[in-house]
């Protein structure tokens, strides 16, 4: 997991604001993990960080 680094970005509007973006690998053994099952994981994960109030409405 990487630092939280603001970046120049594009919104929908065509202006640049500042975006927070945070890089991470992840690294997988075909052997035991589909590929899809790491692509569902990986986006599950976006969603919480992105968005932590979820998180809590899972946990039950």
């Amino acid at each position: 997991m990487g630092r939280i680094q603001k970046i120049p970005h594009f919104a929908e509007d065509g202006n640049v604001c500042p975006a927070s973006v945070m890089t991470i690998n992840i690294g997988a053994d075909h052997r035991v993990l589909d590929g899809a099952t790491v692509a569902r994981f990986c986006n599950d994960w976006k969603k919480f960080v992105e968005k932590p109030d979820l998180l809590l409405l899972h946990t039950r």
